[in-house]
């Protein structure tokens, strides 16, 4: 038996394709459901640049120089297109992840396809193996691209074959290029798979001239699809590279033994079946088990494929994200490969004991494969992982809270934050900033992939209104948050406040550090009045603030649980103090450097500063025993003479 066929499929081939598909189809929904709601932090990267280009704002992740923070323009797109018909662009990611994986079985069967309940083995094996692998499972959830990659590699696989035994016709070598096209579009890697294509090609079977018109097609439409993208790079971000090539490129020794370091550890996790489909693809590429031409060269192109994409993977040092990500596209090529040595062993040369065995042994592996998976460090990490929802109630707080004002929000963590809030943001780490993305350090290659920018000066000089680190700690101990720590001037422009989001029983403690002096959320200065905003008064460590029905935030105090509003300028001067509160409050006024009390009673309040530069004080407000009040803002009121 052949991959591939020719002319309409007869209705049984229809009827147990399409069992096939959906047995599988059920078995995955049933894996995926096991990480769900799984949602990686940088889909919701790509999710924000999808909602920008509907809000007729262009691929952009925010407001500025436009970059090319993203790595996936065609999952984008697809998006963005579910998204206009007035999907949720996190359903539409999820829909999209469940249809690239159908998409990807239905090339399965349309490479092996199942004549008869026996024929029907090698596509079913693949299908197995497809489904069971974890990193398919998770990332049919996790809302990037990988699903996408998996339905192209696949198509491109299933009408490659044929093509490198020197079968196959115009349709086929067009709809190859298309998907390989496809690829390149949907990941700035994908042209490694037409490569690999091209050099199956020249070492493939068959006509020499039927091998050299395939390899015409598979080169002109990716080429073409590769400078169509290259064309509106430069047009809409005035770049030759993408931003993550910046950010995540450093080729070193370093980076190498940690890529090499992630493959073996991805094989292991997709033990037995990574084992089992190398062994198949490597012999029977050498013409071990596969005497036949067709066969060999089959086998040789996904080999080529596979080997190609793990060594660039490993080149590149690997990745970060859980369930290995990146091995979606070996475990489509293993699967290729494992529904081609089920096809040998069926060949009717074998006796019907020797396929059995075959395929009990194989219905083992499947199994084993699916229980490593499930218990894989790497993949429980999509089950932990969950801060990204976290990071949902914080950015619709700050959203509800801020969206008149428009702050400018500091990020570690660019996905959930920015995406929630629909505010204005920078990426502390560069990938979705300009300038950041080019101010590498010395030792730039030696730290953690993808983490190791961040200029803390360069970020102060932007003025961000508000920063978050991570999805509301009070520190980060990447590069920018160690740096942001040990400058002075960070600490006397920003007050870490502690805030809470949502509603009981998901409300949220989180942290922000807003700039004093922003005219967005901080101080507002006008004349001899100075308005302080009642979040300001959740000094972390002594107050906090809740929405109030508004949602604006509004600090909580009480006897016990004053409010606290550090470090604010005074100029010299007698001044009233009054708070907009829900009860009578209680103020105290000291100075920040040594703490002497400026004055103590109920609101409103007099104060004095005699040092004629001014002084910066603390006000704390308590409410009286017994009650608590909601303080929504204060006001200092200098006195005339």
């Amino acid at each position: 038996m052949s991959p591939g066929g020719s002319g309409a499929p007869p209705r049984r081939t229809l009827a147990l394709g399409a069992a096939i598909l959906l047995a599988a189809c059920a078995a995955l929904a049933l894996h995926a459901a096991h990480y769900h709601p799984f949602l990686s932090d940088d889909a919701l990267i790509s999710l924000r640049y999808a909602r920008r280009l509907l809000d007729g704002h262009g691929l952009t992740w925010t407001e500025g120089r436009p970059v090319e923070g993203y790595s996936n323009l065609l999952w984008i797109l697809c998006v963005a297109a579910l998204a206009a018909l007035g999907a949720d662009p996190i359903d539409a990611a999820r829909a999209l992840g469940m249809a690239g994986a159908a998409a990807a079985l239905l090339a399965l069967l349309r490479a092996f396809p199942p004549r008869s309940a026996r024929d029907a083995l090698p596509a079913a094996a693949g299908a197995a193996a497809l489904v069971a692998a974890a990193p398919i499972a998770v990332w049919t959830v996790g809302g990037l691209e990988q699903p996408l990659v998996a339905a192209c590699l696949a198509w491109a696989t299933a009408l490659a074959l044929p093509l490198v035994a020197g079968r196959g016709g115009d349709l086929t070598r067009a709809g190859a290029a298309l998907a390989l096209a496809l690829l390149c579009l949907a990941r700035p890697d994908g042209p490694l798979f037409t490569a690999g294509s091209l050099a199956a090609l020249g070492l493939g079977a068959g006509e020499r001239r039927a091998r050299a018109r395939s390899a015409a097609w598979l080169a002109a439409l990716p080429a073409l699809a590769v400078l169509g993208q290259l064309a509106f790079r430069l047009a809409t971000y005035g770049e030759w590279l993408p931003n993550p090539a910046l950010v995540k490129l450093a080729p070193s020794a370093h980076r190498l033994g940690e890529g090499l370091s992630h493959v073996g550890a991805g094989l292991l996790a997709l033990s037995p079946f990574s084992e089992l489909a190398l062994t198949v693809a490597c012999a029977g590429a050498g013409g071990f088990f596969a005497p036949d031409p067709a066969r060999r060269a089959r086998l040789r192109l996904l080999l080529i494929q596979a080997l190609l994409w793990l060594g660039y993977l490993a080149a590149v040092g690997g990745d970060i994200f859980p369930a290995y990500r990146h091995f979606v596209p070996f475990v489509v090529l293993g699967a290729f490969a494992l529904a081609e040595g089920v096809a040998w062993v069926l060949e009717p040369r074998r006796s019907a004991r020797a396929w059995r065995r075959s395929a009990l042994a194989l219905a083992v592996a499947v199994a084993a494969t699916a229980w490593i998976g499930l218990r894989d460090h790497e993949s429980r990490r999509a089950i932990a992982e969950r801060f990204e929802w976290r990071g949902q109630v914080v950015g619709i707080a700050l959203r509800r809270a801020f969206a008149a004002e428009q702050p400018l929000v500091a990020v570690t963590a660019a996905g959930a934050i920015p995406y929630w809030s629909e505010l204005p943001a920078l990426d502390m780490l560069g990938l979705n900033d300009y300038e950041l993305a080019r101010l590498r350090p010395p030792d730039f290659g030696r730290g953690r992939l993808a983490h190791e920018l961040g200029d803390a000066r360069a970020v102060l000089a932007r003025e961000p209104d508000l920063i978050v680190y991570h999805v509301g700690q009070i520190g980060s101990d990447l590069r920018v948050g160690r740096e942001l720590d040990a400058l002075p001037e960070y600490r006397e422009a920003y007050a870490p406040l502690t805030l809470f989001g949502g509603a009981a029983p998901v409300e949220e403690r989180f942290v922000v550090w807003a700039r004093r002096e922003s005219p967005r959320v901080g101080l507002r200065r006008e004349g001899d009045s100075i308005a302080i905003p009642g979040h300001l008064f959740a000094a972390q460590g002594v107050g906090m603030a809740r929405p109030d029905a508004a949602g604006r935030f509004a600090a909580v105090v009480g006897r016990g649980t004053p409010g606290l509003a550090e470090r604010i300028a005074l100029p010299a001067g007698r001044w009233r103090l009054e708070v907009d509160a829900s009860g009578p409050v209680l103020a105290r006024v000291r100075s920040s450097a040594s703490g002497a009390p400026l004055a103590e009673g109920a609101t409103p309040l007099e104060v004095e500063v005699r040092e004629p530069g001014g002084l910066p004080v603390d006000v704390l407000l308590q409410a009286p025993p017994m009650s608590q009040v909601r303080v929504h803002g204060a006001a200092l009121t200098r006195l005339r003479p």
